[in-house]
């Protein structure tokens, strides 16, 4: 195994580890096991998993904070948003209702990242019941988008035909990268 790090000018730190061992992707129910990308998901920005005929590589991307206190992307005060996953169906559906604030957003992108673990597996987000979306929530929408779409699976998102989520999503330029129903 290879580990490298480094910090670029931006103050973005990219973390290369290399293995020869092979990828298994985790079960429905990982059990004791699957957890890697779902923990690396919620803790860094970016994560790039390369299968390779020698083994495998993940790139993780964070970019640097002075700290925590002084953190602008941290929200300060907790969102009316309610967010749960209902796992009955053939994939998990993570349904959200009230007004995704920031905090909202990131408690939306917790249990997407948990009901998909770690982005292997396919999910729905049912928007259905949402007041408020904001620009936290479409950043959240995007990265789940963009991780399903490197691990081979479009995440499908219900919104109201007509209704200012599904307008919300559709002129941030999602509708191409989800399956807006």
């Amino acid at each position: 195994m290879s580990v490298t790090a480094g910090v670029d000018v931006d103050g973005v730190l990219t973390v290369v580890v290399r293995d020869e061992g092979t990828w298994r992707p985790p079960n429905r129910d990982p059990g004791d096991r699957g957890r890697g990308l779902l923990i690396m998901r919620q803790l860094v920005d970016r994560v790039v998993l390369e299968e390779e005929v020698k083994g495998t590589t993940v790139t993780l991307s964070l970019r640097l904070r002075r700290s925590p206190e002084t953190d602008e992307d941290r929200p300060a005060t907790t969102g009316s948003a309610e967010v749960t996953v209902d796992r009955e169906g053939s994939r998990p559906v993570v349904r959200v209702v009230g007004a995704v604030d920031e905090f909202g957003a990131e408690q939306v992108r917790i249990r997407l990242l948990e009901a998909s673990h770690g982005g292997t597996g396919r999910v729905e987000l049912d928007l259905v019941g949402v007041s408020v979306f904001s620009s936290a929530a479409v950043r959240v929408v995007l990265a789940i988008a963009r991780i399903g779409r490197d691990e081979g699976w479009r995440l499908v998102v219900h919104a109201p035909d007509g209704g200012i989520t599904r307008h919300v999503l559709e002129i941030s330029g999602l509708g191409g990268l989800v399956e807006l129903r």
